[in-house]
């Protein structure tokens, strides 16, 4: 990892709409130079504007000493990018070394928002290597993830046929490890990636027999394949371009609401399989997800309704701690249980005598049994035995 890589350590707002002037500390990580930031905080509270103000400020031009940034374009799927006026900056990273911002062709950057599907259009050859980082440099790499897996498989094909080893064995690597993150996140250890030459179409292959494609995908999968699959693609161009294979290159990447459609189980994983996969990447997220929030080590998390900095003991909370302490609920359950909840209340705290409570808390159980949770239903049931015990004992 370099060293010299401008990570940010720490961001002031000057102006997210909601709130204004204020600093976002990030800092380093342990025996790294930087930590990852998740973004939290209520609808308007400026998640999302900050992740923008952070993306126009990379591209900003040099301007009296202000970092300056040319990205690859960043196609509609990923941001419908709004640069603003220098004067209006809505942040101001401060940065490993206090570097001036001078991203390299080894460097990696992207931006996600928060409206993403993987959409890999149609392949009806292949093109040169020319073309395609051309066509990549006008329209981004997002629509172009097929045509450069169809360019990478026939020319692995063609590798094999000249017996160029090398060059094949890498492109062998690639299909293969980009097979086997597949199988972890669709939790299928047989799953194949599968290219079908005539169609130039690439399917993801059950162990059941089905088949899909890319585009065939649930938009859960689909949002989290889209940011996925153009980072292994993006980095494997940078290995290509420095001729080093086991390169893993620094850079930052953004990416709105990463939870985006996915199921809890996949939340939680979403963030821990990006980390793992690009170990030099400083991740900056925007989330409403406990799942997110505590699924990784060495995060900054930091709440823009409160402007406070999370302690680290949310990687070890339970959802409902969360939900209460951080994202602002009243408490963990249901407006359903807590309605419940509160009849039960009411009626164990009444004056009626403990005959009419024990048939008030038996109506109110067998009404709603089928939304009560094993646990709270028990306490139900322990009432109403205490109430049938005192009854009991009165007769006595």
């Amino acid at each position: 990892m370099s060293e010299e890589f401008p990570y940010f350590t720490s961001l002031h707002v000057n102006d997210c709409f909601t709130y204004r002037d204020f600093d976002i500390p990030i800092g380093q990580g342990e025996g790294k130079p930087f930590r990852h930031l998740i973004l939290t905080g209520r609808n308007g509270s400026g998640k999302t504007t900050i992740l923008r103000g952070i993306n126009d400020w990379m591209a900003l031009s040099r301007n009296n000493g202000v970092p300056s940034y040319s990205p690859t374009p960043i196609s509609p799927m990923l941001s419908e990018r709004k640069t603003v006026p220098l004067e209006k900056k809505i942040v101001e990273p401060t940065l490993v070394n206090n570097s001036i911002w001078a991203l390299r062709s080894q460097d990696l950057y992207a931006f996600f928002a928060s409206r993403r599907q993987i959409d890999l259009g149609k392949v009806s050859t292949v093109i040169s290597e020319v073309d395609f980082k051309d066509q990549v440099s006008k329209n981004g790499i997002s629509h172009l993830l097929k045509q450069f897996l169809v360019n990478r498989k026939v020319n692995q094909a063609f590798d094999i046929i000249e017996k160029n080893g090398k060059p094949a064995d890498e492109r062998d690597k690639f299909f293969d490890n980009t097979e086997v993150v597949f199988q972890e996140i669709l939790e299928d250890k047989d799953l194949k990636l599968v290219f079908a030459r005539r169609e130039y179409e690439f399917y993801l292959q059950y162990n059941d027999g089905r088949r899909v494609t890319f585009n065939q995908l649930s938009d859960g999968f689909s949002a989290f394949f889209g940011i996925l699959l153009e980072l292994l693609v993006r980095v494997d161009m940078i290995q290509n371009q420095r001729k080093n294979n086991s390169l893993n290159p620094p850079g930052i990447v953004l990416i709105d609401e990463p939870e985006a459609h996915l199921h809890l189980e996949l939340q939680y994983r979403v963030m821990p399989t990006l980390i793992r996969l690009f170990p030099n990447i400083q991740f900056i997220v925007a989330t409403h997800s406990p799942a997110v929030v505590s699924s990784i080590k060495d995060a900054t998390v930091f709440d823009l309704t409160t402007k406070e900095v999370a302690k680290d003991w949310v990687v070890g909370s339970s959802f409902s701690e969360l939900m209460t302490v951080h994202f602002g609920l009243d408490n963990e359950f249901s407006n359903i249980a807590d309605d419940i909840m509160h009849k039960a209340q009411v009626i164990i705290d009444g004056k009626n005598s403990p005959h009419e409570k024990e048939i008030t808390l038996k109506k109110l159980l067998s009404d709603n049994h089928q939304y009560l949770s094993p646990a709270f239903q028990l306490a139900l049931e322990s009432h109403i035995l205490q109430l049938e015990e005192e009854l009991q004992a009165a007769h006595d």
